[in-house]
């Protein structure tokens, strides 16, 4: 009880299974519930049963050592980690006839290493797209024109966010018929890339220019605005 952790027994023979009040606490299960291998199958998340219990197989048959972590659903619909350890006993003929260890909740160390992955992806990410701004001024510096500039900067912008269009349109006061504007799309919309239709000025550039702002959308927040 003092390092919280639950002891179990079970004989995979005659499914016989004691279980400590705290390793039923630690499985959601109240106090007096009858334990055997289908209540406690019946507590394990539904994406970890399957390859739970060929491990369990594979323990049984002296293969490897039972040294687990997976998932629990509690009855409430809460998500829990448990670690369980134990050791097979046979008998005289090499068959299993009992499996006993302890089963201790991991639920906190795995929902740290989660949130330390995610750190570790936002800094990947950020370093990206650093290296990938480096990159794009030295190829914005390089460029001869005001609309190869334009056409490095849409190329450049849509591959450090990630998006699937990117365009920029440059104008004085307005004069969308002198607008110049460069396009970049991804394979996704490989189809379009020939799509040479000048902005005029509506719909979403009309939303840029009163807003002065930067403007990302998701497609379906694309389609939705008015």
């Amino acid at each position: 009880n003092a390092a919280s952790l639950g002891m179990w027994s079970w004989n995979p023979i005659t499914d016989e299974t004691i279980w400590t009040e705290k390793c039923k606490a630690l499985f959601g299960l109240a106090a007096d519930t009858e334990i055997n291998y289908e209540v406690f199958l019946n507590t394990i998340h539904p994406q970890d049963r399957q390859w739970l219990q060929a491990a369990i197989t594979r323990v049984i048959e002296g293969q490897e050592d039972y040294d687990l972590e997976y998932r629990l659903v509690w009855q409430d619909g809460s998500v829990h980690w448990i670690a369980t350890k134990g050791k097979a006993f046979y008998n005289v003929s090499g068959q299993a006839i009992r499996l006993m260890g302890t089963s201790q909740d991991i639920s906190d160390r795995k929902v740290a290493e989660a949130e330390r992955e995610i750190m570790l992806l936002r800094s990947r990410e950020y370093t990206h797209r650093l290296q990938g701004l480096t990159t794009a001024a030295l190829a914005i510096n390089s460029a001869n024109s005001i609309e190869e500039v334009l056409q490095v900067i849409t190329q450049q912008a849509r591959t450090i966010i990630g998006a699937h269009q990117s365009v920029t349109s440059t104008t004085i006061d307005e004069n969308w018929a002198q607008a110049i504007s460069a396009f970049s799309l991804s394979d996704k919309y490989a189809a379009w890339r020939d799509y040479k239709e000048k902005a005029d000025g509506s719909g979403i550039y009309a939303y840029v220019c009163q807003t002065n702002r930067p403007v990302r959308m998701t497609q379906a927040e694309l389609e939705a605005h008015p």
